[in-house]
C-alpha cells in the first residue's frame, strides 16, 4: 500500500500512483468554464466544447469532392480547398468525428465511410467534442444534444450549390 503525507491510506482502490494520478486529473477535467489548475501537472486546464461548424463542413465537403474527381488518396488542404480559402486547424477536429483520417505524411487526410456520407447529406451527426485545453486532446462526442447534418452547419442552397450572404460579423 502506497503511503503518503495525505495519510496511510491514501490510495484506497489500490490503484496505484500512476493510475490514481489519472483518476483525479480525469475528475478535475469534468469542470468546464474557467478551467482549473491540474493538482497532478500544475498546468491550467479547461475543457471546451467544439461544435461542427461552417468551416468544418467546407473543409470535408471540398475533400470528398475532391475524392470523387481525383480517387481516394491523400491529399492537403491546398490540393482541395478553393483558392482564396484558408486553411485552418478546425478541419483537422474532423478526425474526432471518424470523418477524416490523418496520413503519414503531415498534414494530409483521406476521408472515411462516415465523413462522405455526411458531406453528402446522408448522415447525421453528434454536434460537439469536447477538447482539453491547452493540450487540444479529445474527450469525446457530445451524444445529449441532437445530432446535425450538413445542412444544420452550412446553410447554402443545396439545389444550385449558392451559398446566403455570410451574417458573421
Amino acid at each position: 500500500m502506497q503511503q503518503s503525507m495525505f495519510g496511510a491510506d491514501s490510495d484506497p482502490l489500490g490503484l496505484g500512483p500512476v493510475a490514481l494520478a489519472r483518476r483525479v486529473h480525469r475528475a478535475h477535467l469534468q469542470l468546464v468554464g474557467d478551467g482549473h489548475i491540474c493538482p497532478v501537472c500544475n498546468v491550467h486546464q479547461q475543457v471546451r466544447r467544439r461544435p461542427l461548424s461552417r468551416q468544418m463542413a467546407a473543409f470535408l465537403r471540398a475533400l470528398v469532392r475532391h475524392e470523387e474527381r481525383h480517387g481516394r488518396s491523400w491529399y492537403t488542404a491546398r490540393d482541395f480547398l478553393p483558392a482564396g480559402h484558408k486553411a485552418s486547424s478546425d478541419g483537422t477536429y474532423l478526425a474526432a468525428w471518424d470523418f477524416i483520417v490523418p496520413g503519414e505524411a503531415r498534414g494530409t487526410w483521406r476521408s472515411t465511410v462516415n465523413g462522405q456520407a455526411w458531406a453528402l447529406g446522408h448522415a447525421s451527426a453528434p454536434p460537439a467534442v469536447f477538447t482539453v485545453e491547452p493540450q487540444g486532446g479529445v474527450l469525446g462526442l457530445d451524444h445529449e444534444s441532437a445530432p446535425v447534418t450538413i445542412r444544420q452547419c452550412w446553410p447554402m442552397d443545396w439545389d444550385s450549390g449558392t451559398h446566403p450572404p455570410r451574417s458573421d460579423p
